[in-house]
């Protein structure tokens, strides 16, 4: 019972850790958002498509994507617009991009640095990072952050999420399945751009 007590409290504890990190992530997201000079139309086409695309349901009955999954959309969805204000009469294709190449995005995304550098950070100490790498330290963030949807309860597991972090690379869950949508869409340009933004402040 005592041991069954202890894990419970660490997983609450990292639950709460990890439910305060996906807050400041929204919040660095507000801050940069903001010094790219966001526009109030911008601001309108990225909430008509996140509720149109990513609000919206498979076979009329099914959410879409997880309320987590949302949160990090509607994220990726502002930063892409607030970068390229182009893209503002594509949004709801912007939205679909997103929504069908998710995990990718997610384990590249600026908005989830914070999550890589921790996942990479447990990585090493478990001694598993070679020569100061940690190749699988976004697929290891994103079981972390997703860890409710993927059935995972215990999630102060290092073992249990690391080989599910594997598994799912292995599976080729975390590949980029839309290469030729991104490329159209410029997001392979969007550091640059930001960079470009940033510079003449």
């Amino acid at each position: 019972m005592r041991e069954t007590t202890a894990a419970a409290i660490h997983n609450q504890r990292v639950g709460e850790q990890l439910a305060q990190m996906t807050q400041q992530m929204a919040q660095w997201t507000q801050q940069e958002v903001r010094s790219l000079k966001i526009t109030d139309p911008v601001r309108r086409a990225v909430q008509q498509a996140y509720r149109k695309v990513v609000c919206g349901r498979k076979y009329l009955v099914l959410p879409r994507h997880t309320e987590v999954q949302r949160g990090f959309l509607q994220m990726m969805l502002t930063l892409a617009l607030a970068t390229d204000s182009r893209l503002q009469m594509q949004a709801a294709r912007v939205a679909k991009y997103l929504s069908s190449n998710y995990t990718f995005e997610w384990c590249t995304s600026p908005i989830t640095a914070p999550a890589r550098r921790t996942a990479r950070d447990m990585i090493m100490r478990a001694a598993d990072g070679r020569f100061d790498e940690a190749p699988y330290a976004p697929q290891l963030a994103y079981v972390m952050f997703h860890h409710e949807e993927l059935r995972i309860t215990n999630v102060s597991d290092y073992t249990e999420l690391y080989t599910r972090a594997l598994a799912m690379d292995n599976e080729g869950a975390f590949r980029d399945v839309a290469r030729s949508e991104r490329q159209e869409l410029g997001f392979h340009r969007h550091p640059e751009i930001r960079a470009a933004k940033h510079k003449f402040d």
